[in-house]
Parts: C-alpha cells; sequence; structure tokens
C-alpha cells in the first residue's frame, strides 16, 4: 500500500474507510454470509459474486442473496452476521502494507481518521485489536449494526477535524464510499482490493488503484 502515498501528499486530513480498505476481511465476510445463507438453505456465495454484488444499502445486498426481509427481521439478520463476524475477526489481518502506510502518513503531519459504517463499539474494538488507533486523530462508526449509509458521520467528522473539503481525501473500496466524498465535498481515492471488483469501481470513477 505504500506506493499510494503520492495520491494522498496533497491532502491535509487523509480519511480511511475501515472494511476492505485497511482490514483485510473480504474472504471473512463472505465466509460469515455463507453462514447465514446455509442456515435459511439459501446458495452460497463466493468472492466473485460477492465483489459483483456487495452494495449499500445492506438491504439491498441480502434481498439479492435470497434473504426473504419480508418474513424475518432484517434488525436480527444484521445482529446475526455481527455477532458472528467478530466472534471469528481474529481470523483477519491489516490490508498488506496497512501499517507501513498509516505509520508514513501520522510521520507526514496529516491528519488521519477511519469512516466506517461499522456500529462505533465494535469498530472501536477493532481498532484496539489490530492496534491501529495511535496513528489515528478520529474514529467514527454508526450508531447500529444496520450498515446504514455513513454520509451523516461523515460531515460530522469533516466538522470535527477542522480541515478544509478541498484538502481532505477519503480513500475506500465501494461506491458508496465515493458516494460518501462527494456528499462531504472532497476527492475520493478508490482501492480495489475490497469489496467491489475492479471493474465495477472503474465503470463509476477514474481514481481507481489495485493494490497487488
Amino acid at each position: 500500500m505504500l506506493k499510494i502515498f503520492d495520491h494522498l501528499k496533497n491532502a491535509e486530513h487523509v480519511i480511511w474507510d475501515w472494511n476492505g480498505t485497511l482490514l483485510s476481511d473480504v474472504e471473512h465476510t463472505v465466509n460469515t454470509v455463507n453462514s447465514l445463507l446455509i442456515a435459511r438453505k439459501l446458495p452460497k456465495l463466493d468472492i466473485q459474486i460477492h465483489q459483483n454484488t456487495f452494495c449499500f444499502p445492506i438491504r439491498k445486498y441480502y434481498t439479492q442473496l435470497g434473504f426473504d426481509l419480508e418474513t424475518e427481521s432484517f434488525e436480527k439478520l444484521c445482529d446475526d452476521f455481527m455477532n458472528s463476524y467478530m466472534k471469528n475477526i481474529h481470523t483477519c489481518s491489516l490490508v498488506p502494507g496497512a501499517h507501513d502506510i498509516l505509520m508514513k502518513v501520522k510521520a507526514s503531519g496529516k491528519m488521519q481518521s477511519v469512516l466506517s459504517a461499522s456500529d462505533q463499539l465494535n469498530l472501536d474494538k477493532m481498532m484496539d485489536s489490530f492496534r491501529v488507533r495511535p496513528y489515528l486523530d478520529h474514529v467514527f462508526g454508526i450508531s447500529d449494526k444496520l450498515a446504514a449509509s455513513k454520509v451523516y458521520r461523515g460531515h460530522e467528522l469533516m466538522a470535527k477535524s477542522g480541515v478544509a473539503p478541498t484538502r481532505t481525501l477519503l480513500v475506500g473500496d465501494t461506491d458508496h464510499d465515493l458516494e460518501v466524498g462527494q456528499a462531504m465535498g472532497v476527492k475520493v481515492l478508490l482501492l480495489a482490493h475490497g469489496h467491489q471488483s475492479a471493474e465495477r469501481l472503474r465503470k463509476i470513477h477514474d481514481n481507481v488503484i489495485e493494490i497487488d
């Protein structure tokens, strides 16, 4: 990931998405979703299907996979997912080079934050578990486990940071990150190693990087 540092050099504030961007959790997410699908006798997915299907709002993603949200609680489904996801979070690791880029950005004097659709409580646990909090000035998750839009939290983060949108860069791995960045009025860099394929990302944005 160090090779993306040049793309960050003009920013005073770098905002990172967490899942799929800094945390390599795509396989773990697929395994967790599959456990829910199997319990309902629904077809399993693989990483390619996931990357070509994953979207926000997360309700739409679940519906596309076959979950019947007319007959079961969406809130309970999200709880079941997050409980299982966090139980086995130790199987994940940071994206190769993530610690190095976080350290380099911190050493350069830039402000650095995480903005995530994960609920704040579990996000805080992950920040500590993966030892990234020392690099960060702010950690903003959402208030529940429904993985809703993080636009409102993005606006709160911008107000907290005091850094102008023109001097801020959001780094993410999905079309939702692009939507969030556009709503915040900041530049966006998309990394194609996460929850959506490079092909999908390049159709919507011209600043996409594949990390080897």
